[in-house]
């Protein structure tokens, strides 16, 4: 667009929607001329205008528009920007894959943010598992040599709440791989 122009420039494809006798038709064309505010299409260049009357000047800038060979005074109020239809499918179908590339990419983000979490887990998981295996020898040392049924029941009960632990930790990981498996199978 050109600094004098509000809206439009010589070369701009524009539709507008014209009527007569009832009907309604969207008419596209080119920018041919830019009218300045208050004056009327040049009669010389634009004899075709005045064929039928032109009217008044225009109270803003206004726009004589090709369509064909035909020459259009339209108001300038009804004026649009004409859109290719191709140019506008590949700016959706663009917009559309960058949606895509968004969701996939925040997926795999969250997906490789639980994975990281169930592999914590995992490693508390082995941790209270070899801690577990340590209580039992120490149970087993304490019980064979002290004879003593309330160490052995207290060790016996962290035992138990350990093994929960491992137990429920390594149901999460396998969930969670799962979880991420199918999100790596779905496109």
């Amino acid at each position: 667009m050109n600094a004098h122009t509000n809206q439009f420039s010589v070369g701009d494809a524009v539709t507008w929607k014209s009527q007569a006798q009832g009907s309604t038709v969207t008419k596209r064309g080119i920018v041919v001329a830019i009218i300045p505010p208050g004056e009327r299409p040049n009669r010389m260049d634009f004899v075709q205008l005045y064929k039928g009357g032109c009217g008044w000047g225009r109270p803003g800038e206004s726009y004589v528009v090709k369509v064909g060979n035909k020459l259009y005074w339209p108001h300038t109020k009804n004026l649009r920007h004409a859109v290719d239809p191709v140019e506008a499918a590949r700016a959706a179908e663009s917009s559309e894959v960058a949606e895509l590339r968004a969701d996939r990419d925040s997926w795999m983000e969250q997906a490789n943010a639980r994975v990281k979490d169930w592999d914590d887990m995992r490693r508390r998981a082995q941790a209270a598992e070899f801690r577990i295996s340590e209580l039992e020898v120490i149970a087993r040392a304490l019980a064979d040599g002290y004879g003593g049924s309330v160490l052995t029941n207290e060790v016996f009960c962290l035992h138990y709440e350990l093994r929960e632990q491992a137990v429920k930790a390594h149901e999460l990981l396998t969930n969670l791989i799962d979880a991420v498996n199918v999100q790596k199978a779905t496109p």
